[in-house]
């Protein structure tokens, strides 16, 4: 009205793994909240071919740029690259989101020679993600151990293994 927007409406994408319907259910819970706060969310099941949404559907339309909000898994390195993600010309960078001091801050990351370096430049990328806020990260899905031991000495915790070197855990 008037060139206000009075009415927010906002449509989720996403897919499920084989094995969980973990996404879908987020996206459920979301919709659920949005509403409550007055945003009109709908949880869009079907792809334009009014099939369910696939991993390659959603690529598809993630690449054509055929969504508001989507819902979407992402397995990063073990190095903390986030190039992909949040570059300019990210190749995960599915928004558009262009920034010069976020490339700048994730190329220092990238040529960090020592801790110190590379915990100043991510504490750079962190604050600039906390400023802009291009992408949400909402769970993990898998890859999150809760103990009460220490368990700061596994590495390598990938989906399918997520108990990899607990073995070698030893309680205090």
């Amino acid at each position: 009205m008037n060139g206000t927007l009075t009415t927010l409406e906002l449509e989720i994408i996403t897919y499920d793994e084989p094995s969980a319907p973990t996404r879908s259910n987020a996206a459920a819970a979301i919709v659920e909240q949005l509403n409550l706060l007055g945003i009109k969310a709908t949880y869009k099941t079907l792809d334009p071919d009014s099939k369910e949404w696939t991993q390659e559907t959603i690529k598809k339309a993630l690449k054509n740029k055929y969504f508001q909000l989507a819902l979407i898994g992402v397995n990063l390195s073990t190095k903390p690259d986030l190039k992909p993600l949040l570059s300019s010309n990210g190749k995960l960078n599915y928004s558009g989101y262009a920034n010069e001091a976020m490339d700048s801050y994730l190329n220092e990351a990238m040529a960090a020679k020592d801790e110190v370096s590379m915990r100043t430049a991510m504490a750079s990328v962190q604050l600039h993600i906390i400023n802009e806020l291009p992408i949400l990260g909402l769970f993990f899905r898998s890859g999150t151990v809760i103990s009460t031991l220490d368990v700061s000495g596994l590495s390598g915790i990938r989906e399918g293994n997520v108990l990899r070197g607990i073995e070698f855990i030893t309680p205090q």
